[in-house]
């Protein structure tokens, strides 16, 4: 169980990271996104071009922009993190299980990035226009363990079919 809480806290930096271009975070920390890859030929989840987020010094994110989903009932995610090309994380957990035991705060998150809280999910568009708001705060002691290129790879199997994000960005003082 702890193995899947770190796992999520180091997933839900990499999805934050998806979208912060560059912009100074907590305690003082710069991100900065390299790239982010629909890599999929054909993609069931398509983050569009233009989604945004900012990371605030006081370490509030919000986000704007759309995700668009092909539907789907079934997704299985095969990820790995690594940093400065070394494999620090990797796992293959089933989503819909871990949508089934999410955390009021996890929802909340989730919702704010625009992706699903709840299997199964219909097709659709779902935007978010920066209102929302989060504080990330209690996570501000991770980031010195996070400092360098940082590069994730998700592979998600559908039923509908598959997705593959990759986003690769960097974290210094």
């Amino acid at each position: 169980m702890y193995r899947l809480k770190v796992s999520l806290v180091f997933v839900f930096w990499a999805l934050l990271n998806l979208y912060v271009d560059h912009c100074t975070a907590c305690n003082g920390y710069k991100m900065k996104l390299i790239s982010v890859t629909n890599c999929g030929d054909d993609n069931v989840i398509i983050v569009d071009k233009n989604f945004t987020a900012s990371l605030s010094s006081d370490c509030i994110v919000t986000t704007g922009g759309c995700v668009t989903s092909k539907g789907f009932k079934e997704a299985k995610v095969k990820y790995s993190i690594l940093k400065n090309g070394q494999e620090m994380l990797s796992g293959h957990p089933d989503i819909c299980d871990v949508l089934d035991h999410k955390t009021a705060e996890q929802k909340v998150k989730l919702e704010m990035f625009g992706f699903p809280t709840e299997c199964p999910v219909p097709e659709g568009r779902k935007c978010m226009d920066g209102t929302k708001k989060v504080d990330v705060s209690k996570y501000k002691n991770m980031l010195p363990m996070a400092v360098g290129k940082i590069t994730s790879h998700y592979e998600v199997t559908h039923d509908s079919g598959t997705t593959c994000i990759e986003i690769k960005f960097e974290i210094n003082k």
